[in-house]
């Protein structure tokens, strides 16, 4: 492929300025695409990262996540700054931190989690979102269950639990245990213990609603409730490991066998105790090397990082451990209207839909290349994509698509009839039309004939940046944002 670093920066240069300097069409009125100031990132393989600032607890981007995870939170910043952390860490808790991840308003160089799986319906904002995101497993913890200590009853089997959740146990009697009813509580929906109630234990069993004044809102309320019901030891309910054994140890509160294995480090490690589950740090993919986010995200996964871990008391995973959280990634997309469409007058939007076809995250060829300039094989479009950040002339450009084309049936005749016109999309917004008198700059310098031709069908990539070639047109996306634009001779769209 043809590489033209020394040609691409400038034009490079010169659309991040338009972008920033002009109202687009397409674009809010008023609103601009922003010039990051220097030093410079490039996204993770793209080059090397310029030298990052010491991590201080000033400086230092808040780590969030689920409760149980908390300590670890702490852990690691102390590590990192090298400075104690007095008073409390807040964290929004399992849902809410996986939700606010793939927020758009979400700096992806500082958003962090170190985080329990999500429950379905959090699962289903991930997907829908877009949004590309790393994870990392760094611990493994389970699924207990917790009574009081005065309950006879110290082993339940998978089935026991299962039939008491869909109802169809209600005594202790039933499980070897006093002739009093089962009080069991539960966990509210959108948490990450009830994910994990879900998931690992009920399966395609459905658990019975709370009864009134059993659903707990909060891991500590839950421990609480436990402790306090009527001086009985009638309740019943689950946690993670982690939680009542560390941040919640009570003596008058007991956990349970399950299956005849009592849940220790080692049953968890091995998989000998049933209900377990690895927890992870997530970020989004586009975090640049060098961020704040990426670094907490390497060293978490190094051995200082899993050290600390283990120093703090989680189950530690060995180096190198799999994802095997299920999580439904950016895929393909079928041809259809993109969301926040523009379109020229008179264009029919059926005419353009059905030749968008767009691929999450973008696919894997040619990813390593940092720079490509591409034409189609009529010669009549040519692009140029960049993977990541650059500094010239003391000015950071994000990572971009820019296209142009030379006879389109839209052209204004007062622009010259030439290659005047362009589209963009950078990582941090829609796909922009751009005119010469925008973009300061020649598109006819743009040679197709030194250009890597995509044939009819194929897709090219450099990072999140993918421009796939059909008769029908070109389409180019970023797939971290899902934003992008089609071109081709009889019509255009941004999104």
């Amino acid at each position: 492929m043809s590489r033209s670093p020394s040609l691409l920066l400038p034009l490079a240069f010169i659309v991040t300025l338009s972008l920033a300097a002009c109202d687009l069409p397409g674009a809010t009125p008023g609103s601009t695409s922003s010039v990051t100031a220097s030093p410079s990132a490039t996204p993770a393989g793209a080059g090397e990262a310029p030298p990052s600032e010491p991590l201080t607890l000033a400086n230092f981007p808040w780590i969030n996540g689920s409760t149980a995870a908390i300590p670890l939170i702490k852990a690691t910043m102390e590590r990192l700054t090298g400075q104690p952390v007095d008073g409390e860490i807040g964290v929004s808790q399992t849902s809410d931190a996986w939700a606010g991840l793939v927020q758009t308003w979400t700096d992806p160089d500082t958003a962090v989690l170190f985080v329990y799986p999500p429950d379905e319906a959090t699962r289903q904002t991930v997907a829908d979102s877009g949004v590309a995101l790393e994870l990392a497993p760094i611990g493994r913890d389970a699924l207990v269950f917790v009574t009081n200590a005065a309950n006879p009853v110290s082993n339940l089997s998978s089935a026991d639990i299962r039939a008491v959740y869909s109802g169809a146990v209600t005594s202790w009697a039933e499980l070897g245990g006093a002739d009093s009813p089962i009080v069991a509580y539960q966990r509210n929906e959108d948490s990450g213990s009830q994910a994990l109630m879900r998931s690992l234990v009920m399966g395609s069993t459905s658990m019975i609603p709370s009864p009134a004044g059993l659903t707990a809102g909060g891991m500590l309320a839950l421990i609480l409730e436990l402790q306090s019901y009527q001086n009985t030891a009638n309740a019943l309910g689950y946690s993670v490991y982690y939680y009542v054994s560390e941040m919640q140890a009570q003596p008058d509160l007991k956990i349970l066998s399950v299956d005849g294995v009592a849940p220790t480090h080692a049953t968890i490690i091995d998989g000998s105790y049933p209900f377990v589950t690895d927890f992870y740090a997530v970020i989004q993919r586009r975090a640049a090397a060098g961020s704040p986010a990426r670094r907490i995200f390497e060293w978490i996964q190094s051995d200082e990082g899993r050290a600390t871990a283990a120093d703090t008391g989680y189950v530690p995973l060995p180096a190198g451990s799999p994802v095997t959280l299920d999580l439904t990634q950016p895929g393909p997309t079928t041809p259809g209207c993109r969301e926040g469409l523009v379109l020229p007058a008179g264009v029919d939007p059926a005419e353009v839909c059905s030749e968008v076809w767009i691929e999450y995250p973008a696919p894997t060829a040619w990813v390593d290349e940092f720079a490509a300039q591409i034409a189609s094989p009529s010669g009549n479009i040519t692009c140029q994509l960049t993977a990541g950040w650059v500094t010239l002339h003391g000015t950071t450009l994000r990572p971009n698509t820019t296209c142009t084309i030379r006879e389109a049936d839209y052209i204004d005749a007062d622009l010259g009839g030439e290659a005047q016109i362009a589209f963009s999309v950078t990582d941090e917004g829609p796909g922009q039309f751009l005119t010469q008198s925008v973009y300061f700059g020649d598109f006819a310098d743009w040679d197709a004939a030194d250009s890597q031709v995509v044939e009819y069908g194929a897709v090219v990539a450099t990072g999140e940046m993918a421009c796939r070639s059909a008769e029908a047109g070109m389409t180019c996306w970023d797939s971290s944002t899902q934003h992008g634009f089609f071109v081709s001779r009889s019509a255009f769209a941004t999104w």
